[in-house]
């Protein structure tokens, strides 16, 4: 699990896509991903 954190979680995190608690080990969509995941559901469903 440990590569999994430091390649995605923090990569996510760094990129301000996700909130990552690493003390609570929990992880948060922030308002931005949240955003980059509707405009890429909305526009997969258009086209």
């Amino acid at each position: 699990m440990s590569m999994f954190r430091q390649r995605v979680l923090e990569a996510l995190h760094d990129r301000q896509l996700v909130e990552y608690d690493r003390d609570a080990e929990m992880v948060y969509l922030s308002p931005l991903g949240v955003r980059r995941v509707e405009e890429t559901l909305l526009k997969e469903r258009i086209t």
